[in-house]
C-alpha cells in the first residue's frame, strides 16, 4: 500500500525531481505525523486553494510559465509549515532569495531576522543573529531540501525555483521593501574596497549586488548605502580595467552624495576622487586633474594638510601631473606627501 500511494504521489507531481524531493523532505522531517497518504491529501486540497502561487499573473511568474505547477505547490507548503514551525528560518531563506541563487556567502546572511529593518536597533549588539541561532535555521532549511551547501566552505546555494518561488510569495503576501532593504544593507556593509587584497571576495559578491547596481533607492538612508556600495565596487572596477562601467557607477555615488551629504563630506570627496581616477585612467587629463584638484583644495580645508584623506588627494594629483610628462608638478607634490606622511 505504501509502494501504491509512493507510486500515486510521484505521478501526481509529474515526475517532476524538485517536487519529489521537496515532498520527501517534507514527509521525511514531519514523520511520523505525516505519511506519503497525507501528505497526497493536503497536496491535493492545496491545489484549489486561491492563493496559490501559480495563479498570480506577474511578469516574473510568466518567465517560468512552463514550470510545473507540483514545484509551486510542494514549495508552498514546505514554506507555510517552515513559516509555523520555525518563523526565523523563513526570514532566512526570504533573505537569501535576494541573492544570486548560486555562492551565497553566509556571512552576508547573519541579520535575516533583525526586527527593525532601516533602523539602528538590531537583535545583539553586533546587530547579527546569534551563530546558534543560523545554524538552527539553515539545518530546518536544509532538511526541507531548500537550501544545500556548496563545496566551498561558507557558501551555500538555492534552486533557481526555489529562489523564485519564495520572490513571488514575498511579492503576494511580505514585505518586498523589507528584504530589499535588508539585502542592500547587507551588500553595502560587506563589499569590500576593492584593493587588491579584497579582489577574490569582491569577485565572489558582483553577482549577488548587480542587481543593486543601476537602481537608486527611494528613502534618504538606503539611498547612502546605495551610494558606498557603489563607491566601493567602482573602485574594484578600475582596479579591473573597466573604467567606462566604473565612472558610471561612481557618477551615480557622487551625486548621491553631494545632494544628501553636501560636496565638502569626506564621503563625497571620496567618490569624487574615484570618479577622478576613471578619467585619468582613460587619458582625459583635463577632467582628472580638475576634479583632483578640486578634491585636494577642499580636503586640504575641510580635513587639514595632515589628514590620510588629504594626502591621498595630493598623491592622486601628483600622479596625474606624473602620467602627463609634468615631472616638476609630480615631484614637488609628491615631496609634499612624503615629508607630511
Amino acid at each position: 500500500d505504501n509502494e501504491a500511494a509512493v507510486l500515486r504521489l510521484i505521478d501526481t507531481l509529474d515526475y517532476v525531481p524538485l517536487a519529489i524531493n521537496q515532498a520527501a523532505a517534507y514527509i521525511y522531517t514531519r514523520s511520523p505525523r505525516v505519511t506519503v497518504e497525507s501528505y497526497l491529501e493536503e497536496f491535493r486540497n492545496s491545489e484549489n486553494r486561491k492563493d496559490m502561487l501559480l495563479r498570480l499573473n506577474t511578469g516574473d511568474n510568466r518567465r517560468y510559465a512552463g514550470v510545473s505547477n507540483s514545484v509551486v505547490v510542494t514549495w508552498q507548503l514546505t514554506f507555510e509549515q517552515i513559516k509555523r514551525e520555525q518563523p526565523r528560518a523563513a526570514n532566512l531563506l526570504s533573505l537569501m532569495s535576494y541573492f544570486h541563487a548560486q555562492n551565497i556567502p553566509e556571512y552576508m546572511l547573519h541579520d535575516y531576522n533583525s526586527g527593525n529593518i532601516g533602523s539602528d536597533e538590531r537583535d545583539n549588539e553586533n546587530g547579527e543573529t546569534s551563530n546558534v541561532d543560523f545554524e538552527d535555521d539553515l539545518d530546518v532549511l536544509r532538511g526541507y531540501s531548500l537550501v544545500t551547501i556548496t563545496a566551498t566552505p561558507g557558501l551555500l546555494e538555492m534552486h533557481s525555483l526555489v529562489q523564485f518561488c519564495t520572490r513571488l510569495w514575498i511579492s503576494k503576501f511580505g514585505s518586498t521593501d523589507q528584504w530589499k532593504t535588508l539585502f542592500l544593507q547587507s551588500a553595502s556593509e560587506h563589499f569590500p574596497s576593492g584593493v587588491f587584497e579584497t579582489w577574490q571576495q569582491c569577485q565572489t559578491l558582483m553577482p549577488h549586488i548587480q542587481s543593486l547596481l543601476d537602481k537608486q533607492p527611494l528613502e534618504e538612508r538606503d539611498r547612502l548605502k546605495w551610494s558606498n556600495l557603489l563607491t566601493n565596487v567602482s573602485w574594484y572596477l578600475v582596479m579591473l580595467g573597466n573604467y567606462s562601467r566604473a565612472e558610471i557607477i561612481v557618477q551615480q555615488a557622487v551625486s548621491t552624495r553631494t545632494e544628501i551629504l553636501g560636496q565638502e563630506h569626506p564621503l563625497t570627496l571620496l567618490s569624487m576622487g574615484n570618479l577622478a581616477s576613471t578619467y585619468r585612467n582613460q587619458g582625459r587629463w583635463k577632467e582628472a586633474e580638475e576634479l583632483f584638484v578640486r578634491v585636494m583644495e577642499t580636503s586640504l580645508r575641510v580635513l587639514g594638510e595632515e589628514h590620510p584623506d588629504t594626502l591621498t588627494s595630493m598623491g592622486n594629483l601628483a600622479s596625474t601631473f606624473w602620467n602627463q610628462g609634468r615631472w616638476k608638478e609630480a615631484e614637488e607634490l609628491e615631496v609634499r606627501v612624503m615629508e607630511t606622511s
